[in-house]
């Protein structure tokens, strides 16, 4: 056994019949799980997968993600994950930037790529090629995850985490979390981005994971209730349809419910809480950092306090806002293609971690978006995170982007795209007024256009780095 996974077996011989995973409605014990991952390690052993290799994961939610996560883990291997339906070029890519080995999955999510061998076994499937093998890569001992960043203003690095690092996570969030035996979390996330922390810290604290078949109000709350949910773990979207699509007292055991990866709209959290009577949250997570701060309070805008292990400040405040730096257990260990240690990186411990932000009367840190991605427009900063808010309020409104777009005198002029709810035509003329009762002139988008969908990164943040 390796690392991070000791805990996940031992709490399979302490209790095999206890609940480890609801997936849909489909339940395991820790017992078959662990089980599943030792067979599933067997075979990937017996095709040439071992330590120190890095192994990519095609996989985005479920069961097998997990299965296939683990047993790669227990063999020592590391792991390079990338979204199901990746396509052959953008393996290859990677393959060749980050020296992988070959490819692990479900049977056809793994591409037939050129000058190699496709095999698979039920659920799992594996590709290889059939030259011999790369040799174990001259990694820091006990690596055991490269993860890209999510490139919404630059372009994404490759991040690499040891399994010392990822415990050292696991203990600073569950000194807040309280995660335990008892806790059911429901997790519609996607695990290729979120595997790390949080399904790693479910999972070894013996807690059960819930996982829904579909990211749809109905599906999680079916999920949840049979899995017995206490804590619900999402993205800004899955929140939402909660707080508006799920029926008063259906998720009456929740204890803690928390948003991720993306700012949630203000309003949100008072329908979350007056549907299903608990506060709903924020988490602060950086790939880089970890969870460096979390809102247990539901204090909308804000992101919560800085966690009891981590240290947060601003550099060059100017009237209160600055760039945020962070410190504290858990950092990652390199860049990855071009290699670049920890201590290369970090001032005195601190990473800059690229936001904008300030705190508030309470100490509760508030972010204002990516210092990139602030709009100058003639010498006034607009933030677009603040005007975004504005438009997620408007009741036509599902989700809102405004970004710069550049000028030669005035350095970007603010524009905002939007999508509209079901069944709502909002028009330009629409947006605009309300956003007029709501934002200085100074600060008003100078055009609004409806559109379909916002251009995503691949971890699902929005891409603001527009042409």
């Amino acid at each position: 056994m390796q690392g991070i996974t000791v805990a996940i077996a031992e709490r399979a011989a302490e209790q095999p019949g206890a609940v480890a995973l609801v997936g849909g409605t489909r339940v395991w014990t820790r017992g078959e799980l662990w089980e599943r991952v030792q067979r599933t390690a067997g075979l990937l052993g017996a095709a040439g997968f071992g330590p120190g290799q890095r192994v990519g994961l095609l996989g985005g939610h479920g069961r097998d993600y997990v299965v296939h996560a683990l047993a790669l883990l227990d063999l020592g291997a590391v792991i390079v994950p990338l979204q199901a339906g990746a396509s052959a070029d953008r393996c290859a890519q990677v393959a060749q930037q980050l020296d992988v080995v070959g490819w692990v999955g479900k049977v056809g999510s793994v591409p037939a790529l050129e000058q190699g061998i496709l095999r698979s076994e039920e659920d799992l499937a594996w590709w290889r090629p059939e030259r011999d093998p790369l040799p174990p890569s001259q990694d820091l001992d006990g690596l055991a995850f490269i993860r890209f960043t999510s490139g919404t203003t630059d372009a994404a690095r490759g991040v690499a985490l040891t399994h010392e690092s990822i415990r050292a996570r696991h203990r600073a969030a569950n000194e807040v979390l309280g995660l335990g035996a008892e806790d059911g979390v429901l997790f519609p996330l996607d695990m290729a981005h979120h595997f790390v922390v949080s399904v790693l810290l479910v999972l070894s604290v013996g807690a059960r994971l819930l996982l829904p078949e579909q990211a749809l109000p109905g599906k999680m709350v079916e999920t949840a209730q049979a899995g017995r949910a206490t804590v619900v773990f999402g993205a800004p979207h899955h929140l939402r349809m909660l707080a508006g699509g799920a029926p008063v007292g259906s998720l009456s055991g929740l204890r803690l419910a928390l948003s991720t990866t993306a700012p949630l709209a203000s309003a949100v959290p008072g329908d979350f809480l007056a549907r299903h009577g608990v506060p709903l949250g924020q988490a602060y997570g950086i790939i880089e950092v970890g969870l460096p701060c979390i809102d247990l309070d539901g204090c909308p805008g804000t992101v919560g306090v800085p966690l009891p292990a981590f240290e947060v400040k601003l550099l060059d405040p100017l009237e209160g806002v600055g760039r945020v730096v962070v410190r504290g257990p858990g950092m990652f260990d390199a860049y990855v293609s071009p290699w670049q240690p920890r201590d290369g990186v970090l001032d005195g411990g601190w990473f800059l971690t690229g936001d904008l932000g300030r705190f508030d009367e309470a100490g509760r840190l508030v972010l204002l978006g990516r210092e990139q991605a602030v709009i100058n427009f003639g010498g006034v900063k607009i933030f677009p995170v603040e005007l975004e808010d504005v438009l997620n309020r408007h009741p036509q409104v599902a989700e809102s982007l405004v970004y710069g777009q550049d000028h030669p005198r005035l350095g970007q002029l603010p524009r905002a795209r939007v999508v509209a709810l079901p069944g709502s035509q909002p028009t330009e003329r629409d947006l605009l007024q309300w956003l007029r009762r709501h934002v200085p002139p100074r600060e008003l988008p100078l055009g609004v256009e409806v559109v379909k969908s916002l251009p995503r990164t691949a971890t699902g943040k929005l891409l603001r780095r527009l042409p």
